[in-house]
């Protein structure tokens, strides 16, 4: 078991010292904005989620007048979640808590609380990422990066799209901070200062393209850029993360943890991600 003692935080045990700056967490959480949150499981038993839908049951066909017409049979199939669990936790010693300047046990809540959300966005990342009937390579058998044009060929890499206007049938795109720097010298690019006070982006976009919320992530840069319709990716919680704290006199400690039950899921049923080529 590891303990954080005073000697490791002894850099940080001045007579005097500035305001604590916190921790600089890369990768703030980008995707939690792009699924469907499915709360079913909260306080009911099981850890399982069923997704059913209905097969389609094919276009109509030409009869002759006397022709006598053949019910179809219509079937459902469906696709399956489990929830799983994540967790991490530190312990500080008295001598941690009281020493140094600022308040560890504050910063160790904070930092627990903010890696449980990394935790999500990594398992959304992946999923959505993941090869299946869902996932859909920009550029086929010769995949192409992310750039203003070529988005239009993922956006035609759906096919025929029944959500109305692109803006209404994606989610969002998510690109890396190198694809960012050459889109935001592309004057079609609407951001949020271009659009005015009226834009209806969300938080965490930085414009739009093509009516298409664009979002950053550093998650993205090896496994290229991800174009995601709605309705494509889940995050379902059991119980949403949770922050525990317990005393060990004996040791003279605080034990601090935390933990979530949740589950990511992208149904394959139809196209529902489409992936760009990593930036060289």
């Amino acid at each position: 078991m590891a303990q954080t003692t005073s000697a490791d935080l002894e850099p940080i045990i001045p007579e005097v010292w500035a305001d604590m700056l916190e921790a600089d967490i890369p990768n703030a959480i980008r995707f939690a904005p792009l699924a469907n949150v499915d709360t079913r499981l909260e306080g009911q038993p099981g850890d399982r989620i069923k997704y059913p839908w209905w097969q389609y049951i094919g276009d109509a066909a030409d009869i002759a007048e006397t022709d006598v017409i053949v019910p179809t049979k219509m079937d459902t199939d469906e696709e399956s979640m489990t929830i799983k669990e994540a967790a991490k936790g530190v312990e500080l010693t008295d001598r941690a808590r009281l020493y140094p300047v600022g308040n560890p046990e504050r910063e160790a809540r904070r930092q627990l609380t903010q890696g449980v959300a990394q935790k999500i966005d990594n398992d959304l990342v992946t999923v959505a990422a993941s090869p299946g009937n869902g996932l859909v390579t920009v550029g086929g058998a010769t995949p192409v990066p992310f750039t203003v044009d070529n988005m239009l060929d993922g956006i035609a890499a759906f096919g025929e799209l029944d959500e109305g206007e692109w803006s209404d049938a994606f989610a969002g795109v998510v690109i890396s901070p190198k694809e960012q720097i050459e889109v935001m010298k592309d004057e079609r690019v609407q951001t949020g200062d271009k659009a005015g006070a009226n834009a209806t982006l969300f938080n965490g976009a930085i414009g739009s393209l093509w009516g298409v919320p664009i979002l950053v992530s550093n998650r993205v840069a090896t496994t290229g850029a991800l174009l995601i319709r709605r309705n494509s990716l889940i995050l379902a919680y059991k119980r949403r993360p949770i922050v525990e704290t317990d005393r060990d006199i004996l040791a003279r400690s605080n034990v601090i943890t935390t933990n979530v039950h949740y589950g990511v899921f992208r149904p394959n049923r139809r196209k529902g991600v489409a992936k760009f080529a990593p930036q060289a």
